[in-house]
């Protein structure tokens, strides 16, 4: 009785606070599936607190509020129902316009700024550089994962659990890029600040 009411309370406080709640859970995933990555799989011996900033601060304002706007409000009015054909344009919606031409665009940007200390449009250049020289391989590794979840996400996934549900899914998805694309540090050439070359998987 006392697991049931307690299920019903954490609903109910969800529900009601879904936005910071949601935003909070995700920058906080995403920040442990860096320090985990780095630690575990890298085998650093200290963190890197930059790229973790990086991962943390992308995941709690991007992968948690404002994909809880896309996932909550824009996609309900411009996809109603949860019927096939409404499911596939959140679907390609989502992996298309979403992910290949806001999230890793910007990613990258954030990334490249961060990680040089250089807020100017050169380093966002530079950004979209190394979006452009990945993003075959970047979309490839996305939708292996991403495409069958999301299917999941819009179809039974009630909207103001989406974000939590994607945010469980994204905890994998994170270590994955933080694997893959998150070890560039800053190097010094004739003294100037640029990044390694991003090796294409």
């Amino acid at each position: 009785m006392r697991l049931s009411r307690m299920r019903s309370v954490v609903a109910i406080t969800w529900k009601r606070h879904a936005f910071v709640l949601g935003s909070a859970l995700t920058g906080t995933k995403t920040c442990i599936a860096d320090i985990l990555v780095q630690t575990q799989y890298e085998g650093c011996e200290s963190i890197d607190w930059r790229r973790n900033f990086v991962f943390s601060s992308f995941g709690l304002c991007y992968l948690g509020a404002f994909q809880y706007v896309q996932y909550t409000l824009w996609f309900p009015r411009l996809f109603p129902g949860t019927g096939a054909i409404s499911v596939g344009k959140r679907v390609a919606f989502d992996q298309i316009i979403n992910t290949g031409m806001w999230y890793y665009p910007l990613f990258y940007v954030v990334q490249n700024m961060v990680m040089t200390s250089r807020f100017d449009t050169r380093t966002a250049r530079e950004g979209l550089t190394r979006y452009r020289a990945n993003v075959v391989a970047d979309m490839t590794n996305c939708w292996k994962l991403w495409v069958p979840m999301q299917v999941i996400n819009f179809s039974l996934v009630p909207v103001h659990l989406r974000v939590p549900f994607a945010a469980g899914v994204s905890f994998v998805w994170s270590c994955i890029l933080s694997a893959l694309r998150g070890d560039m540090k800053p190097i010094e050439v004739s003294g100037d600040m640029i990044m390694k070359p991003i090796k294409v998987e």
